[in-house]
């Protein structure tokens, strides 16, 4: 088995605020995490990005699709949350909804098949987006809280396709 990392590399649709670049992709496109630029929501609105995706270099049977997202939910009113998705043919499909006091670290999400149906091709896996569904918390006395992404990305586990060389002889 093999493995290729795939990285945000542009803005589909956005509606989080953000600290750092308003390019939303450049905030959680990182090879190493950092906490100094970032997505988020505040008080109890939903807010949702959708960011494209480099293409697989790579050829081969894919066994396994895992978004991973390095994300935190505060807890203030319980109401907080963080929904990593892929996006499929223009349909959302939502990983586990991560709820208020989740702590900041990595959540793994994985699709061994395609949700929308069969196996994963390379057309789907290059036309694949991601994003996120974020929703902070509000209390009219402790203020707002945030849910935050700060990093994200995809790992593709495939079986290379063989190639034979010549045989010379």
């Amino acid at each position: 088995m093999a493995t290729e990392i795939l990285r945000p590399n542009s803005d589909v649709s956005v509606g989080c605020l953000y600290v750092g670049s308003s390019s939303r992709y450049a905030n959680v496109d990182e090879a190493v995490p950092s906490d100094a630029d970032y997505n988020y929501s505040l008080g109890q609105i939903e807010r949702e990005d959708t960011l494209g995706l480099a293409t697989m270099a790579g050829d081969g049977a894919v066994t396994n699709v895992s978004l991973r997202t390095r994300l935190s939910v505060d807890y203030l009113d319980g109401l907080e949350y963080a929904k990593p998705k892929i996006v499929v043919s223009g349909t959302n499909y939502y990983g586990a909804t991560r709820g208020a006091g989740s702590g900041i670290g990595e959540y793994v999400d994985n699709w061994a098949t395609n949700p929308a149906g069969g196996s994963w091709t390379r057309e789907a896996i290059n036309a694949l987006r991601v994003g996120y569904a974020l929703k902070g918390g509000n209390d009219p006395k402790e203020g707002d809280s945030a849910a935050v992404v700060y990093q994200q990305y995809v790992v593709v586990t495939y079986s290379p396709a063989r190639s034979f060389g010549a045989v010379i002889g």
